[in-house]
């Protein structure tokens, strides 16, 4: 599937800072939606809370909750709209990692999906781990794919729009 349409452009840093709230959420959710269909699993709801400084985004039951500093600032590092877009298509993964372990959509690599299966059930959740256990959180399987995938498909999303 073709993911570079013409919602994409507003992810661009010129167009975000210029963007309204509404249309940056809309753009946001079809991103969820074009990510959902191709990973055969349903969209979940995206919406925006302050999570903190700490965590950019978390799945919530049938929504991805991007932290709303990402969505209303206009600034992030170098590309404004970088934080959200990546939350978005990390907690996406998420979704289809839940979608792959209960058995509503396929994986080709069984052995990601046993890891997966494992990790769901000694989960280390960042919200609750002890001070110096970010690691063990961050490098858990489910932590690991879900931050690798969101890399590969932000490296193509801002590669088109440069």
């Amino acid at each position: 599937m073709e993911l570079h349409r013409s919602y994409m452009n507003v992810f661009h840093p010129v167009l975000w800072r210029v963007t309204p709230f509404e249309d940056r959420m809309i753009a946001l959710q079809e991103l969820e939606e074009d990510y959902a269909r191709m990973q055969g699993r349903a969209a979940y709801w995206v919406d925006d809370k302050d999570l903190g400084p700490d965590i950019h985004g978390k799945l919530g039951d049938g929504e991805i909750i991007v932290n709303s500093r990402f969505v209303s600032d206009t600034q992030y590092g170098d590309i404004p709209a970088f934080g959200a877009v990546k939350a978005v298509i990390h907690e996406g993964r998420h979704a289809f990692q839940l979608a792959v372990v209960g058995g509503h959509t396929v994986h080709e690599n069984l052995i990601e999906v046993q890891k997966w299966k494992e990790n769901f059930a000694a989960y280390i959740d960042a919200r609750r781990m002890r001070p110096g256990y970010y690691y063990a959180y961050r490098f858990q399987p489910l932590e690991r794919d879900a931050h690798d995938y969101a890399t590969k498909e932000m490296k193509t999303i801002y590669g088109r729009l440069e």
